[in-house]
């Protein structure tokens, strides 16, 4: 079975669309958010167009900043003028950056509340002590799926990768819900026993067709959050076309994750705008 992650996606949107008018109508509040490239690549082109579109959808101004041939020092110093400007409420880095930038501590720069991609040192230290603000957007994608299944709290989940996107903080926001998270990477050892052993199976591996049947059985959920390329079309991980059928649910790619993923983002940012917003009234 599929699991249908469109209709999650809408559901998440029109739920966004609503506080956004709150904000506006109740507080005179239009939630804003830039985002900010250096030398960009035809994926992350590709990948601004689609957050401007969903902007335009729920009532968010969004500038797109591509800062050509910048240095680092450059970056930074609009990454301060950015923080300190109160006409912003989000502000996110495009990966990649150039070769000698340090990501980290770019995001860094960016004040807690407005770190709408949920990846500087003090967003993702909140959530490992239960104290979740802005979460980065893959994890909170997954997080949303496995509410939607209403799996229960106590349930297993392997989790395939170990990245500051997708598995570490995962791991800890699953642990914020009482959910029982395993941790697997490339050096992890029996993983086909331990991926079989979990109901639910998250993979972040970036290889087309690594989940094989040796990796999961017919309870399994599977949740592929890669997007690879094989054969000129857009894959996940697992061997998707001989697994569905044969396994409890899984995520399709495309379609799957990274159709959740880019609302994840607004919601951080209305969230945040939200919650500012209460305290201050």
């Amino acid at each position: 079975m599929d699991i249908d992650c469109r209709a999650i996606a809408q559901s998440l949107k029109l739920n966004l669309m609503q506080q956004s008018l709150v904000l506006e109508e109740d507080m005179g509040i239009v939630p804003s958010l830039v985002s900010v490239s250096v030398n960009r690549t035809g994926d992350s082109s590709a990948y601004v167009r689609s957050k401007r579109k969903l902007a335009e959808e729920l009532g968010v101004q969004f500038r797109d900043m591509d800062l050509k041939g910048a240095t680092a020092a450059e970056l930074e110093s609009q990454l301060r003028d950015l923080s300190s400007d109160p006409s912003v409420h989000g502000i996110m880095i495009e990966s990649p950056l150039p070769g000698g930038f340090d990501f980290q501590k770019f995001a860094d720069m960016i004040p807690a509340a407005k770190d709408v991609d949920g990846l500087s040192t003090e967003s993702q230290g909140l959530i490992a002590v239960n104290r979740e603000f802005m979460r980065p957007a893959t994890a909170y994608a997954i997080i949303k799926i496995l509410e939607h299944l209403n799996v229960p709290g106590g349930s297993s989940v392997t989790i395939i990768n170990r990245s500051k996107l997708i598995g570490r903080p995962l791991a800890m926001m699953l642990l914020n819900r009482d959910y029982t998270p395993t941790v697997c990477h490339s050096k992890t050892i029996d993983l086909q026993r331990i991926a079989r052993s979990s109901g639910i199976l998250v993979t972040g591996v970036g290889k087309a067709g690594f989940i094989t049947s040796d990796y999961v059985t017919e309870n399994t959920v599977l949740i592929d959050a890669s997007i690879n390329f094989r054969n000129g079309k857009i894959t996940g991980d697992a061997d998707y076309e001989n697994l569905r059928d044969h396994i409890m649910a899984i995520t399709p790619v495309p379609g799957g994750v990274g159709a959740i993923t880019p609302v994840m983002i607004y919601t951080n940012l209305i969230a945040s705008l939200m919650e500012r917003s209460r305290i201050s009234h």
